[in-house]
């Protein structure tokens, strides 16, 4: 699996005082949503998962999906 890179960094509020966590590729958005999501395991999540793992799995070299980047830094 290569990581797919955002055409545009993801905000993200994260823990109880609300930091910013700017998201720039699906391996960051795996990493935040299975060690420091609050509602593990809620449909909402279990999609956001799937959707960044499928992601991961159709990236090519060459290709670039619905403005996801594919392959290296951005």
């Amino acid at each position: 699996m290569q990581t797919a890179w955002f055409s545009k960094p993801v905000v993200v509020s994260v823990g109880v005082a609300g930091g910013i966590r700017n998201l720039s590729n699906t391996q960051q958005a795996i990493e935040l949503l299975t060690t420091h999501w609050r509602d593990a395991g809620s449909l909402k999540h279990q999609s956001a998962l799937r959707a960044c793992r499928r992601a991961m799995s159709r990236c090519s070299p060459t290709g670039n999906r619905g403005g996801v980047q594919t392959g290296g830094s951005p």
